[in-house]
């Protein structure tokens, strides 16, 4: 929520995505979908509906990555897809050549800023992150297909 909209909840993109956690509309009515709900893309200004839709995106991302936050944030970024492409490409390498070798700019820095972040509240918490020196290149196939 701070590296997406640093906590304003009407932030628009240019590529239309809205409200704390910067959901595009298409994903948001997915991520509804799965969910049983329905979702209107100006409901995705209400900081409810956007964290409720944003947690749950980010969390079958995470389920999706076997829970390693820099494959999930990248694939927040960027989609699912390129992140797919991207571990069947360099998975297994060390996880800061890997971050390296995104070929989306922004994806690659999204990353970095967003692991930045969330150290720095993981070590005010008194739990310190530890990344895996390599990237798990494994993937699961089912779940949601963003």
């Amino acid at each position: 929520m701070r590296k997406e909209s640093n906590y304003f909840p009407f932030a628009i993109s240019s590529s239309d995505a809205r409200g704390l956690l910067q959901l595009i509309p298409s994903t948001s009515d997915q991520v509804a979908k799965q969910l049983g709900l329905a979702a209107f893309p100006d409901e995705l200004f209400d900081p409810d509906t956007n964290i409720r839709l944003g947690a749950a995106y980010l969390g079958g991302l995470l389920r999706r990555f076997r829970g390693q936050e820099a494959l999930a944030a990248g694939a927040y970024n960027a989609g699912a897809r390129a992140m797919i492409r991207w571990c069947d490409q360099w998975g297994g390498r060390p996880l800061d050549e890997f971050v390296e070798l995104i070929t989306y700019d922004q994806a690659r820095e999204y990353i970095k800023r967003v692991l930045g972040i969330y150290a720095r509240y993981r070590h005010i918490y008194g739990k310190p992150l530890e990344l895996p020196l390599t990237v798990d290149a494994r993937y699961l196939k089912e779940g949601f297909d963003f």
